[in-house]
């Protein structure tokens, strides 16, 4: 739903719970959210109620949206700016990680 409603017509979205991404400094306003993937909206989802919230903002939801790529393409995550991050690569139509050998640069 989450990766839907941001753009993207992936079908395959992961979801990241426990703060992955780090902790928004917005105000929590949905809690106990259950989607099923047929709602074109977070707030079409089961939640709590709007503005009730009994969690903490450790428990920031997240998602990574997997979809569709050309293979060798490469992309930023976890951005500092438009210009730094974590890179990943398009092997087999998914996104992943890879190392480098920092001896060898």
């Amino acid at each position: 739903v989450a990766c839907r409603q941001l753009g993207f017509s992936t079908e395959v979205g992961i979801p990241r719970r426990g703060g992955f991404y780090g902790n928004s400094p917005a105000p929590l306003v949905l809690d106990n959210v259950v989607c099923f993937g047929n709602e074109s909206s977070i707030l079409e989802c089961q939640h709590s109620g709007l503005g009730i919230a009994s969690c903490s903002y450790r428990d920031d939801a997240g998602v990574q949206c997997l979809g569709p790529c050309e293979n060798g393409t490469i992309r930023l995550v976890d951005k500092m700016s438009d210009r730094e991050g974590g890179v990943e690569i398009c092997v087999n139509n998914l996104w992943h990680t890879f190392l480098v050998n920092t001896e060898t640069n």
